[in-house]
């Protein structure tokens, strides 16, 4: 069996104006030690002072540091930086956000999970990690939706899943081989559900119980159109067209529900708060645009 140190582990840090946070993640990072070989972090074209920061790195063995020009999405970060982690000769490529809050407990129980589905001959797609906010409770922006059959491995600490987060989702360098990388037209919203579950239906792929993280955001609330704040609500058309996406790829079953759940949210913005006409339009632009919207996968 391969030793626990000689995998190339990569991590992929994707930031925005949260320079605070990134100092503590890439401390964390750090603290792995020979666990993770190298961290490759994409700026999005930070205005706080993260680009100034992050050249004291520039050159530096054990991390890679891209500095995007004008800000292209979560979605084109994680792109960009799975395919710089791949150039480097990554076996497990292991992604995350600035606020993501992670240790080495995190990522040896990723790696000895890994190691349990490989000893069983088992061809693992992604494994994520148990996202906790900084209360220590579940992170409810970040809980993955389990198969129906979930349970094969739980005596092992792992639970099947078809969805997760990118806050700590650990691949299987083989299967970006085979399954391309994230969506950059995505922009926003739903890219990291659509790559998983892109993994998850060829790949077995769980969530490791054990290998818990901190997810540091602001509050630990869902967010939607109803209760954002006005200056996001313009957000919310990446939030539609990128659903109705993953739902044609379902099916017509699923196109129907996710019809069905537009008009009825639609029905929800008449009936509460304020920006009721520019909500309502920011769904429909959204809805239509996810009709015709089919973004070209990339292979590696």
């Amino acid at each position: 069996m391969q030793s626990i140190k000689t995998f190339q582990n990569i991590a992929v840090v994707v930031t925005f104006n949260k320079l605070e946070m990134l100092k503590s993640n890439l401390k964390r990072l750090f603290s792995c030690g020979n666990l993770l070989t190298k961290i490759v972090v994409i700026n999005n074209a930070s205005t706080d002072g993260t680009t100034e920061y992050l050249n004291q790195y520039v050159g530096k063995k054990n991390i890679v540091v891209i500095n995007e020009k004008k800000n292209l999405g979560g979605a084109r970060g994680f792109n960009i930086g799975i395919k710089r982690a791949m150039s480097l000769s990554a076996d497990a490529v292991w992604l995350m956000d600035d606020d993501t809050m992670p240790t080495k407990s995190t990522l040896e129980e990723l790696i000895n999970a890994r190691l349990i589905l490989e000893n069983k001959n088992i061809f693992w797609g992604l494994l994520a990690s148990n996202v906790r906010w900084i209360d220590g409770n579940s992170a409810k922006m970040n809980v993955p939706k389990v198969k129906r059959v979930w349970n094969s491995l739980l005596s092992r600490n792992m639970v099947q899943i078809e969805s997760s987060s990118f806050v700590s989702m650990y691949i299987n360098a083989e299967v970006i081989k085979r399954v391309g990388y994230p969506i950059s037209e995505f922009f926003i919203w739903g890219d990291d559900v659509e790559y998983s579950k892109r993994i998850s239906k060829s790949f077995p792929s769980y969530c490791v119980l054990n290998s818990r993280v901190q997810h540091n955001m602001a509050q630990n609330n869902r967010v939607d159109i109803l209760t954002d704040s006005p200056s996001r609500i313009s957000r919310y058309y990446y939030d539609v067209r990128n659903k109705f996406y993953i739902s044609k790829q379902d099916g017509l079953k699923s196109i129907c529900k996710y019809t069905l759940r537009q008009i009825i949210l639609i029905f929800r913005v008449l009936f509460n708060g304020d920006y009721k006409f520019k909500k309502i339009s920011v769904i429909i632009k959204g809805f239509f645009a996810g009709i015709f919207f089919n973004p070209k996968i990339e292979k590696y």
